[in-house]
């Protein structure tokens, strides 16, 4: 489903990355009189931040995190996500009452999820690859933050 023109969510991310569409990325200097790149420059490290602590805490616990996801659909990734989070919250508020407070893999864990035929691999992958998507997707949340702000 596509939201705002955009095929898939976005992932906030530092100067490591490659230049891809769902991989937005900082400024690294912005000038001095360009607020909205500054805005959007402290955002964007803020927000990211935050989110690797999270995410790093998570992917501690849960290991199926850890893992790629690409071959499932949105709503068990959120799914997946939701669940990793209260059961999180739950052993912290829990702690001494857990049944297991060690976490063991399964053994054989496959996924249910059907995965996407040729064509949507490839249209995905050439949208994932588009830098223009992904100056277009930048350009578009410096946009929205300079006039939320």
């Amino acid at each position: 489903m596509e939201t705002c023109g955009y095929p898939s969510g976005y992932y906030l991310v530092d100067g490591i990355y490659p230049e891809l569409a769902p991989l937005v990325k900082t400024i690294p200097e912005p000038a001095d009189d360009d607020h909205k790149r500054i805005l959007y420059k402290q955002k964007q490290e803020s927000a990211r931040k935050d989110v690797e602590r999270a995410f790093g805490v998570l992917k501690k616990k849960w290991a199926i995190l850890a893992n790629p996801a690409r071959a499932l659909r949105k709503d068990r990734i959120v799914s997946m996500m939701y669940t990793c989070i209260i059961l999180h919250n739950m052993i912290r508020k829990y702690k001494n009452y857990a049944i297991s407070p060690r976490w063991f893999p399964e053994e054989a864990h496959q996924p249910d999820d059907p995965l996407r035929n040729e064509e949507q691999v490839q249209r995905v992958m050439r949208w994932i690859k588009s830098s223009q998507a992904h100056q277009n997707l930048r350009h578009d949340l410096i946009e929205h933050l300079a006039q939320n702000a």
